[in-house]
């Protein structure tokens, strides 16, 4: 008999419905703020004590690195559950804060950038310029 089978026996009917912001395949999702950004990423499992947040620059890349990285464990059944995730921080803006808060098994990392200067530049039409590529 499948495991499964046998689990449905005993516990009767399976049935489950999820809403969530971040998916177990994708277990991460931004969003654009008006001050930066915030990150939510399922830590399900870890407390805020085990949870370390940073932001690394990457080597031979342009871009910065958000890490999340926790774990825990329940040494009586030999269960271990972990959270290590790079992304990529695909923005020009610097970075001026970086705080992360935690509830109900997401953590909320709330990335606060300073405002980039807008500098417009308007091209001058140069009636000698030559065409002989």
């Amino acid at each position: 008999m499948l495991f499964s089978s046998e689990f449905n026996r005993i516990f009767g009917r399976v049935w489950s419905n999820f809403n969530s912001p971040v998916l177990d395949q994708r277990p991460s999702n931004y969003f654009k703020t008006e001050k930066g950004y915030v990150v939510v990423v399922k830590t399900l499992g870890i407390s805020k004590e085990d949870i370390h947040v940073a932001v690394e620059k990457r080597k031979g890349s342009p871009f910065k690195v958000l890490k999340i990285e926790g774990k825990t464990s329940i040494e009586k059944l030999g269960i271990e559950n972990s959270v290590s995730m790079g992304l990529n921080l695909c923005f020009s803006e610097e970075i001026e804060k970086l705080t992360f808060s935690c509830r109900d098994g997401l953590t909320l990392v709330t990335i606060e950038t300073k405002e980039e200067k807008k500098s417009k530049l308007t091209a001058e039409y140069n009636e000698d310029a030559a065409f002989d590529i």
